[in-house]
């Protein structure tokens, strides 16, 4: 199953390093021409990714299914280190 961007936690974080054209660009109209119920209100996805951005972390809380609370932290570190290898499950 492939779920759009605005439904995952990886997707909200990757998106929120997205600028205001580039964000437009993936959510263009014409993009969801045949589906239009599915395009996410622009103005409040722009508004939640700027938390994101300023907190560090994003939460899917039932966004992509029921009952699924999903915690995710955006790591840019490169190389062999320890970064971005703890994963919590409940």
């Amino acid at each position: 199953m492939v779920l759009p961007a605005h439904r995952t936690t990886a997707g909200l974080l990757l998106l929120s390093e997205l600028d205001d054209a580039e964000l437009a660009e993936v959510y263009s109209a014409a993009r969801y021409r045949d589906r239009p119920a599915d395009r996410p209100n622009i103005v409040q996805l722009r508004s939640e990714l700027e938390l994101i951005g300023r907190n560090g972390f994003a939460v899917n809380q039932e966004r992509s299914e029921r009952g699924l609370v999903a915690l995710g932290v955006l790591s840019t570190e490169v190389g062999d280190s320890d970064h971005g290898r703890v994963v919590l499950n409940e």
